[in-house]
């Protein structure tokens, strides 16, 4: 496959880390070009620096579901050493989350963590607050009288946060405290990324710790339901979790579930501004918002990629990936492979085989699954009711994050 030193897949052999492909210019765009490349290639793509990359959808599925795949990062060659180098930069606070953090867990503690942290946040506990969810959508939306809207900073950003914190039981008040704490803590999770960054996100996630360390103590500050008192309360084969661990739990929920909820709303809509098809079935029918919200994840996923080091030798396709070796799972790519979906780069809101991998896959599949989605059909619906024409100001900055896919602002015309 022909290629150029200033960008895209070059040659038959190793690539670029995908890390710094995605930051080439336009990649953050549209990187889905560049993924089309990666697939042409077929099975794991070598990269430079010895790892895998896994483009198509089943070899994506697979290495999701194996668990000879993990995502404890202790499993990296050389671990010992980077963890006490962290130690001497004071990136405690950071190896913690991403030493113990449920994210970053093998059985049998994942196993564990999941079982009794699943029981609280469920799609039960989350549907109980569907009205609540509503209601702060609408006030968010009918807040300002000017000319403009932003979506991503006046609805997403807000109603996401928002949600988690009346979820897990932090006061509102509490909010704007917190949520720089929670965006420094959110850049970590982008490799290769200056030490500084690193330090502050580090920073971040020391304050949220402690924050929640307090709250945890506080039971009168928790409201009935709060899902801190859920997990200080469940209890399974005398089982129960302990301080650590709901605090990382929390923090786990606070600085990965809300970005990927903002990330969805604000691709959503962005994508049904582009798509007046699209929007007019949505406005007539909204009873098909659910199954939209599907398609959104599929097609402009909030997560891009996710890592997994095997344990042992895995042979995949005709590739065996070594025990230390690390595969790159290109989600957003996967969920537009033309070997599984029809008409993949085409929007399609009733699209009803939608087996999409936007939540990941297996033992990892994303906790905060349930919130998102219902947020995100609330958010469509009520932005479609209030806006007659998504008419988009503008071209919408997108952040600056490559494993996180999202716009930093999307501003609407409010026109008649």
């Amino acid at each position: 496959m022909a290629g150029s030193n200033g960008g895209g897949v070059i040659g038959a052999g190793p690539v670029r880390p995908l890390e710094v492909l995605l930051r080439e210019p336009g990649r953050r765009e549209d990187p889905y070009a560049l993924y089309a490349e990666l697939r042409a290639r077929g099975g794991l793509v070598p990269v430079e620096d010895g790892t895998w990359l896994a483009a198509d959808y089943e070899s994506a599925r697979r290495i999701l579901r194996d668990p000879r795949l993990s995502t404890s990062n202790k499993h990296n060659p050389g671990h010992a050493d980077l963890r006490v180098t962290a130690l001497e930069l004071g990136f405690g606070p950071l190896l913690q989350l991403m030493e113990d953090g449920l994210l970053f867990l093998d059985p049998p503690d994942h196993t564990r963590l999941r079982r009794l942290a699943g029981k609280a946040f469920s799609a039960r506990v989350v549907q109980a607050e569907r009205a609540r969810l509503a209601v702060m959508v609408d006030e968010l939306l009918g807040a300002g009288d000017g000319d403009t809207y932003d979506v991503v900073r006046g609805l997403a950003s807000p109603s996401s946060f928002g949600a988690a914190c009346e979820i897990l039981g932090v006061p509102l008040a509490d909010a704007p405290t917190l949520r720089p704490w929670t965006d420094a803590a959110v850049l970590a999770l982008d490799p290769g990324n200056d030490p500084g960054v690193f330090v502050t996100a580090s920073v971040g996630v020391g304050h949220l710790l402690d924050y929640f360390r307090a709250l945890l103590g506080s039971r009168d500050a928790w409201p009935p339901g709060a899902l801190i008192g859920e997990f200080r309360r469940v209890e399974e084969e005398d089982e129960r979790l302990t301080e650590d661990e709901i605090v990382l739990l929390c923090v786990m929920l606070l600085v990965a579930g809300v970005e990927t909820t903002v990330n969805l709303v604000g691709n959503a809509v962005r994508a049904l501004a582009d798509d007046d098809r699209a929007a007019g079935r949505l406005r007539d029918s909204p009873d098909r918002i659910p199954v939209a919200v599907e398609e959104f994840l599929r097609y402009d996923s909030p997560v891009q990629f996710s890592w997994r080091t095997a344990v042992e030798p895995v042979e995949l396709g005709d590739v065996v990936v070594g025990a230390g070796e690390k595969v790159a799972v290109v989600i957003g790519s996967a969920n537009r492979d033309p070997g599984r979906f029809t008409d993949p780069d085409v929007l399609d809101v009733d699209r009803a085989d939608n087996r999409h991998l936007a939540f990941g896959g297996g033992i990892h599949v994303c906790l905060g699954a349930a919130l998102a989605r219902v947020l995100t059909e609330i958010s469509i619906g009520a932005v479609l009711a209030r806006f007659p024409r998504l008419e988009v100001v503008g071209e919408p900055p997108r952040k600056e994050t490559v494993t996180l896919r999202g716009l930093d602002s999307l501003v609407l015309a409010r026109v008649p």
